[in-house]
């Protein structure tokens, strides 16, 4: 193996740091996602195996203090130093494919080697669906970026996030092998090197055809055709931030705020409303009051409101509680649900945890009954979560409240879980963007308040029964299939290497 010369090595690492830099989040180029592991790769295999891992270790912890600030409202340059650490576990995966792909094809044919293609995409697949279990979740995953590239997402409908980032990570691998064949091959004829490669070539351009035309065929004849409901989203009364800290609103403009923007709901022939989250700071004392307000407004309208509540102590002798209320049409309270996965330094340790039971209601929208289920923000990042609630559900909310350091990054990821299990989504935003998706993933209405005021009530049309997915009805289970692979992988390498 051809080791990388000096001015090759130096070209690399800056293009491994500009693509990975763009590769999600507020700077997203959905290109740099395909681009930026092929660089790594060629980085990692073509220097030793310390100075390959370390140089990319470089790359991504640069890249994530430049590209983190404000992600975690610590402040430069703790938030960029943080967030520069969090993005060293990118290096797992080419850990583990430095690790195995030599023994695996050492001395090997171009099957073999073809064949060890699939380390590096299942490696980084394992990685994806361990981070489920880590603070950050899914927000550096490498499918995000990619959700308006609608025919390659509805594979997602199938085999989840992780099988639109295995793909991803597999068409690098493969890249990495066709270019790295054409350089150590030079000396060969050409005719030797086409049929050499034409089978695995072939192989990975029918997969892809497939994904394409299983997305364009979805998008096609599984359409929405039926009855939508109209539903409103409306932010809670504007808070200045005043050196990094919130102003308080009294809770004679918190309810006179609700009232005015339910009441725009229904003169816009809303059948639900949805506050963001913690759109009404209140106090523990006020929460009955609050809900009683809600349940007048739902019946005077004849429509379902949910409205996220910031429950607070004010002698601070309690915790405080981040939680959604849902109201039916007659007034009378469907469930309370208090936010169970909070954001780490941001919410830990600040709000209680709930109890984790995600409620799926029934309600009566666009003359059907509908089945509506609801977290708070970002606990959508999580696949694990969000594969508790049950199959057959057809709108999921996700009220939240985000900030600018955020980029766009949970705007991608509600929607993708929407094409995931089969139901619409809609993410009511205080501060950065709300959007209303339907089940392919397809934007229905995407705006900010900071433009359109915060008193204003914007109104999304949603198909009302959603569809069965094969990655809904399985769920958990599915996202485990590649550290399957990865093990035997794994133990075909070591069988391989200690019969050499």
């Amino acid at each position: 193996m051809k080791r990388l010369n000096s001015k090759a090595y130096i070209l690399l690492m800056i293009a491994g740091l500009i693509s990975f830099i763009f590769m999600n989040g507020k700077w997203s180029i959905p290109a740099m996602a395909w681009i930026f592991p092929v660089i790594f790769l060629f980085i990692t295999r073509k220097s030793g195996p310390v100075k390959g891992i370390l140089s990319i270790a470089v790359i991504t912890f640069i890249a994530g203090f430049i590209h983190s600030s404000g992600f975690l409202l610590l402040g430069f340059p703790l938030d960029n130093l943080v967030c520069g650490i969090m993005s060293l576990i990118i290096l797992a995966p080419f850990l583990v494919d430095r690790i195995f792909l030599p023994m695996f094809t050492e001395n090997g044919s171009v099957g073999r080697k073809f064949a060890g293609t699939l380390i590096f995409p299942c490696a980084f697949a394992t990685m994806e669906a361990c981070m489920n279990f880590f603070p950050m979740g899914a927000f550096f995953t490498l499918s995000l970026s990619q959700v308006e590239n609608l025919p390659f997402i509805q594979v997602a409908s199938i085999f989840g996030q992780m099988g639109l980032s295995f793909l991803i990570a597999w068409f690098a691998s493969t890249v990495y092998f066709v270019i790295d064949y054409l350089l150590e091959s030079k000396e060969k004829p050409g005719a030797d090197i086409i049929l050499a490669l034409k089978k695995p070539v072939c192989i990975v351009l029918a997969v892809f055809m497939a994904v394409f035309i299983y997305g364009g065929g979805r998008l096609i004849l599984a359409q929405p055709d039926g009855d939508t409901v109209k539903i409103a989203m409306a932010q809670g009364p504007h808070v200045e931030l005043v050196d990094g800290e919130y102003g308080d609103v009294s809770f004679k403009d918190c309810k006179a705020h609700a009232r005015k923007a339910i009441e725009q709901a229904a003169a816009g022939g809303a059948e639900l409303v949805l506050f963001n989250e913690e759109a009404f700071c209140i106090s523990f004392d006020q929460e009955k009051t609050m809900k009683k307000i809600f349940s007048e407004e739902a019946k005077k309208n004849g429509m379902y409101i949910v409205a996220g509540m910031e429950l607070y102590d004010p002698e601070e002798e309690i915790i405080s509680d981040n939680k959604i209320t849902c109201v039916d049409s007659d007034g009378n309270e469907m469930f309370d649900y208090t936010k169970t996965i909070l954001v780490p330094v941001v919410e830990k340790g600040y709000y209680k945890e709930g109890d984790g039971n995600i409620h799926t209601v029934e309600m009566n929208l666009g003359g059907k009954k509908c089945n509506v289920s609801s977290v708070i923000c970002y606990e959508g990042v999580f696949t694990r979560y969000m594969n508790r609630i049950p199959g057959g559900t057809d709108i999921h909310l996700n009220p939240s409240w985000e900030w600018e350091g955020l980029g766009d990054s949970h705007d991608h990821t509600i929607p993708l879980r929407g094409v995931e299990n089969g139901f619409s989504t809609i993410k009511t935003t205080y501060e950065s963007e709300s959007i209303a998706s339907d089940y392919m993933g397809r934007a229905r209405v995407y705006f900010n308040p900071d433009y359109t005021g915060y008193d204003a009530v914007n109104f999304a049309y949603l198909p009302a029964e959603g569809v069965n997915t094969i990655y809904g009805a399985i769920g958990t289970p599915l996202d485990w299939i590649y550290a399957a692979g990865l093990i035997i992988l794994a133990i075909l390498a070591i069988r391989r290497k200690n019969s050499l």
